[in-house]
């Protein structure tokens, strides 16, 4: 058997995708079906734990795959009947084979460069230990200096800023160095610089902010170096851009973290020329090893102009990759509009859009006082241009995928939602609120009223080092009895709340919970719960709670997930295909 995976997809059943684990090679295939022609298949893999995840939590022992289909799921002996003189016949040897992962919100492209570039491992660090591991990677790389960029990730701006404080341009302006540096923080939503990268970016006291993001600036307003979600992306276009051999090497160690971690389908969340092109040549060179599908990113500043134009040329490049509905091999499709609604939630970043403000401490580190502040973060899509771009969206045929962390943008992107229904009639408008970190409990209903998805994972608001701490007393969880009811926006955060709520719908339905966590396994210890995958920043760490029941959880992941592709029906047990669903109404798994 080759060792680069092919994918299937399947004629009847739910066609997922089978990833053999724990394997020397791995297999991607469709999921179960059966046929009643016995013809010789071109693969049989037997003598192994299969693990359906049906109904029934059934457990075979082979799957016979014949075209890139699968003909026959059952024991061993019953798949004897599959095999021909040509039939490649893999021995599984009591390993696993299960139903691959669909997910529906990562980004590959940079979380591939990601994996290329120097790395902070996520580590609790101090700005002593931050300075001592980034001159190392300047030492390793002198032969660069002393105009080569030093890109730096997975900087976990949180812990360094409750074990000591947030740095700035001074802590890197002090490494023996020429070079301009750029750190990234884990979830992708704040940058630090130096003063030489500042000073190429041209920023200065003077610099505005951009629309959808902030320089931090010190009381005299001269730049810090902490460049807040735009404005990071700002400084970071001032980089040399990458080449397309650096970019189809991105997107290569992207699908191979994929396959490790068993996903057969994916969607970048925040897609743009560079992804078509990247993951377009991978499927014209055969390395495309997991169906692939594009959020097109909408900039505030396009929308705030002309909503409709903004939506018109999202249309001109969908066009100019989208290859139609899912097919065998690996394709890619281009549905889905992005738009980041705010930033994060995440002291110190405090950009999320809250409807009350984050709590500063007006006392000290030893006498902490935490009180009302006056911020109540970003609002980077407001209502003006929010609700005229919703309805766009709906007459246009995409998808949207709304990045939402704070309570308030995502009651902004509900009443968009609303406002959408009211002035386009779409029966096939499947709207996506990603993150979902504090959601207020009035609105916990309106997504099954608006038939609005939810999207979040649980390493994007787990109790780890960046959301707990400052994080939770700047959300209202202070310590101090005189906090109430705020208290609770903490404790109802991320997973722990509104994924409770829709998770006990009867499984099965959406909309309903996208919840992007590996469904099959129980919480790991602490040290084992680092997962580097690509695009999925941080730690892969569970809220406490109650463990989801395996079954129900496969739905999330399959049918839920599939669902905000628009490919749901590609996993109905009846084989047929669905009329979409209508607002308003449950749509429920085949059965």
């Amino acid at each position: 058997m080759s060792d680069k995976p092919t994918s299937f997809t399947r004629r009847r059943s739910m066609g997922a995708a089978f990833v053999a684990l724990l394997a020397p090679t791995e297999l991607l295939v469709g999921c179960n079906g059966d046929s009643s022609d016995p013809a010789p298949a071109d693969t049989v893999l037997r003598n192994g734990y299969v693990y359906t995840v049906d109904e029934h939590d059934t457990v075979q022992q082979a799957v016979a795959v014949r075209d890139g289909l699968i003909v026959h799921v059952g024991s061993s002996s019953s798949a004897a009947a599959y095999i021909g003189p040509n039939t490649q016949v893999i021995d599984l040897a009591g390993r696993m084979l299960m139903p691959g992962f669909v997910d529906a919100h990562m980004h590959p492209l940079a979380g591939g460069r990601a994996l290329l570039q120097a790395n902070l491992n996520y580590a609790p660090l101090t700005r002593a230990q931050m300075q001592t591991l980034i001159q190392g990677f300047l030492d390793a790389t002198a032969d660069q200096e002393p105009n080569t960029w030093l890109e730096v990730v997975n900087w976990d701006r949180q812990s360094t800023q409750s074990l000591d404080t947030d740095p700035t341009k001074e802590t890197l302006d002090a490494l023996h160095t020429s070079r301009p540096i750029l750190v990234r923080s884990s979830d992708f939503h704040t940058v630090l610089t130096n003063s030489r990268g500042l000073a190429l970016a041209g920023v200065t006291r003077d610099t505005p902010d951009p629309t959808g993001g902030s320089f931090d600036r010190d009381a005299d307003g001269n730049p810090t170096g902490i460049c807040e979600d735009a404005a990071g992306w700002a400084v970071s276009a001032v980089i040399p851009p990458d080449t397309e051999a650096d970019q189809l090497n991105q997107a290569r160690a992207a699908l191979a973290q994929m396959r490790k971690s068993g996903i057969t389908t994916f969607m970048d969340a925040s897609a743009g020329d560079a992804q078509g092109v990247a993951f377009t040549a991978l499927q014209k060179s055969g390395e495309l090893t997991a169906r692939a599908f594009f959020a097109i990113q909408i900039a505030a500043e396009d929308a705030a102009t002309d909503p409709a134009a903004a939506v018109a040329t999202a249309t001109t490049l969908a066009k100019t990759y989208d290859q139609g509905e899912p097919q065998v091999t690996p394709g890619i499709r281009f549905r889905h509009l992005k738009m980041f609604g705010d930033g994060v939630v995440n002291a110190p970043a405090d950009t999320g859009g809250l409807l009350t403000p984050y709590f500063t401490n007006a006392g000290t580190d030893a006498a902490p006082n935490w009180v009302p502040g006056t911020n109540t973060g970003a609002d980077y899509f407001p209502p003006s241009v929010l609700n005229p771009l919703m309805a766009a969206i709906a007459s246009s045929g995409f998808d949207p995928h709304v990045h939402a962390t704070g309570e308030r943008t995502v009651r902004q992107v509900l009443d968009a939602v609303a406002y959408a229904r009211t002035q386009v009639s779409s029966t096939s408008f499947r709207p996506v609120i990603a993150h979902n970190e504090t959601v207020a409990v009035a609105d916990y209903p309106r997504y099954a009223q608006l038939n609005v998805m939810a999207s979040f994972a649980f390493q994007w608001a787990q109790q780890a080092g960046y959301s707990v701490g400052d994080t939770q007393y700047h959300l209202g969880e202070g310590p101090l009895p005189a906090h109430g009811a705020l208290r609770q926006r903490a404790q109802r955060r991320g997973p722990g709340g509104l994924r409770q709520r829709l998770a006990d719908r009867p499984h099965g339905r959406v909309p309903g919970p996208q919840v992007r966590r590996h469904p099959f396994r129980r919480p790991a210890k602490p040290q084992q719960r680092r997962l580097h995958q690509p695009g999925l920043h941080g730690p892969h760490q569970q809220r406490p709670g109650p463990e989801p029941r395996r079954h129900a959880a496969r739905h999330h992941h399959e049918l839920g997930l599939a669902a905000a592709h628009g490919a749901e029906h590609r996993l109905d047990r009846s084989g047929q295909i669905r009329r979409p669903h209508r607002p308003g109404e449950q749509l429920h798994a085949g059965q």
